[in-house]
């Protein structure tokens, strides 16, 4: 009898060990590394709220035509990890949408990339956005390359510029 009580209580502390370890790992994940990150870096902060624009950018960086208004972006940074959404509300074709991505990726030596997915699961849409920090720290100028929504079929590229909306 004392064998299978011994078995039991070994079990039982065989279990609230694993709990015990498993909460200490992802507090030590989810807590103390990204706080760790933010304390220890030292790059640019482009954390906030940005309005993307569709825009064409010659080799030297100026604008080649008039720049469109399509989406709203709000980052969010610890260290160099970057998270966030998109709010695109202009499709690449002109025609008006509300349809939200989440933004996952790094900021290391003023490039910005990032990787993105349509939030709603009933909707497709994918893609990828590398940008550089321009104009002391206002604008993130650079490429968005993403595959068409309307077919899946179609791999496209487009200029874009992001302005770092200023609280008044």
């Amino acid at each position: 009898m004392d064998l299978i009580i011994n078995i039991f209580i070994g079990v039982v502390a065989g279990i609230i060990t694993y709990i015990i370890i498993g909460v200490a790992i992802k507090i030590f994940r989810e807590i103390i590394i990204p706080w760790f990150q933010t304390e220890i870096y030292r790059g640019h902060n482009i954390k906030g709220e940005w309005q993307g624009y569709n825009a064409k950018i010659d080799i030297t960086g100026q604008y080649t035509q008039d720049i469109e208004l399509e989406s709203d972006i709000i980052i969010k940074q610890q260290g160099n990890k970057i998270s966030g959404e998109l709010l695109l509300t202009k499709q690449p074709t002109g025609e008006k949408c509300h349809k939200l991505f989440q933004l996952d990726g790094s900021f290391v030596d003023t490039i910005l990339a990032l990787s993105t997915k349509v939030k709603d699961s009933n909707t497709m849409g994918t893609g990828g956005i590398i940008m550089k920090l321009t104009e002391n720290g206002t604008k993130l100028k650079g490429k968005h390359t993403y595959i068409s929504a309307h077919d899946w079929s179609t791999v496209a590229t487009r200029d874009q510029v992001w302005i770092r909306k200023m609280n008044i």
